[in-house]
């Protein structure tokens, strides 16, 4: 009796080697896709949080008797030192704060989309402290590849009452 295996044997092991390796394969590209999609996202939620809070404490420094909005501005006078301030969404591009500085308040990673209607401002009949509504929505990647791991975009909105 001769040892060995048949080649038939062979056969099997290197189809379920080849079976085995395809899965492998398969699943580490898919955790490569899902990975960079998620970074994006991540990216995306940390600079829209943080362009809030920002947007939150400049505001909290408005003299409310001064506060105006148009579309995709808000302006008022700071009401500790009194100087003016525009906090401006450039569609395409990024949030920015002008004063006598110029401050970018989103990274050059990310981009805004839907400028036009960023702040709104109301005065509410029941109270006399205005209401800034905050709507915007953030891209980050490139949608020219075509592959939805590469692009993000995120919408999101906020109300801000700005007190004295």
């Amino acid at each position: 009796m001769k040892k060995g295996f048949t080649l038939i044997e062979m056969l099997v092991v290197g189809g379920i080697t080849a079976i085995l390796f395809t899965v492998t394969v398969y699943v580490l590209f898919m955790s490569t896709r899902t990975a960079k999609k998620s970074q994006l996202e991540s990216l995306v939620a940390d600079q829209a949080n943080w362009l809030i809070a920002e947007l939150n404490k400049n505001l909290s420094k408005a003299d409310i008797s001064t506060i105006g909005c148009n579309n995709n501005l808000v302006y008022f006078d700071d009401k500790a030192y009194g100087v003016g301030t525009t906090l401006i969404c450039n569609e395409g591009a990024q949030v920015a704060s002008v004063s006598a500085n110029t401050a970018d308040l989103t990274s050059d990673k990310v981009k805004m989309s839907g400028c036009g209607n960023f702040f709104g401002c109301s005065l509410p009949p029941t109270s006399p402290l205005p209401v800034i509504n905050i709507g915007f929505t953030m891209v980050a990647g490139n949608s020219a590849t075509g592959k939805v791991e590469d692009y993000v975009e995120r919408s999101f909105k906020t109300t801000i009452v700005v007190r004295e």
